[in-house]
């Protein structure tokens, strides 16, 4: 065999069955119980819907399983720091000085969203809320989630995520019944653990405070 054939041959992609899904799905889930920290440096794409062409940030994404994260978005004129520690989500874009809060407990429309992309963090009950396949290829693995329960749906079609042959994960990917996409490539990760405090949010003195769903 030449060597473009074997490339391909370790590259090409092979589903997994029903049993090695779930297997696989119970290996991340382990692994992230275990070490269930997350920092990485992202880059995200956004593109479809109504974007006329791709929209790229980038930045640094803390999570710590469940449901706390931290999201601090870099690029002149395009700081935003998105911040939630479960129960407050705070959107904070420093050109402005203007801050959103959200209360996560009254606003379930938006507590489900989060909780369907942190899903693809976490994976600890993926199999309750998304049907869930597989693919193996010679570098590591793609999990595709379909969404079961119509609440999430009307968010998101489908959740793509790729992990590396050790389980380390490479990126997630949205796609949203208006045909938007949002893929978030990480590198540079770790697990070190990530203190509580960097998942509360204060304004700064002077900053405008809005709550565009209602108090």
């Amino acid at each position: 065999m030449c060597l473009f054939g074997l490339l391909c041959s370790l590259v090409q992609a092979q589903s997994l069955d029903e049993a090695g899904t779930k297997t696989l799905v119970e290996k991340i889930a382990a692994k992230r119980q275990a070490k269930p920290f997350i920092q990485a440096d992202y880059r995200e794409e956004k593109s479809g819907g109504i974007l006329s062409r791709p929209a790229i940030s980038t930045g640094k994404l803390w999570y710590s399983a469940p449901n706390k994260f931290r999201k601090e978005s870099t690029g002149a004129g395009r700081e935003s720091i998105i911040v939630s520690n479960g129960d407050l989500l705070w959107m904070f874009y420093p050109a402005f000085q203007e801050a959103e809060r959200y209360d996560l407990k009254k606003q379930k429309f938006l507590n489900q969203g989060i909780a369907a992309f942190t899903t693809g963090l976490d994976f600890a009950q993926v199999e309750r809320d998304f049907t869930v396949s597989a693919e193996e290829s010679g570098d590591g693995f793609t999990l595709r989630l379909t969404p079961k329960k119509s609440a999430i749906s009307r968010m998101l079609t489908q959740l793509t995520v790729r992990f590396s042959k050790d389980l380390e994960l490479q990126f997630v990917e949205t796609s949203s019944p208006r045909g938007e996409k949002i893929l978030t490539n990480l590198s540079n990760l770790s697990a070190a653990q990530i203190p509580d405090t960097l998942f509360e949010f204060m304004p700064p003195p002077g900053a405008t405070i809005s709550t565009p769903l209602g108090k």
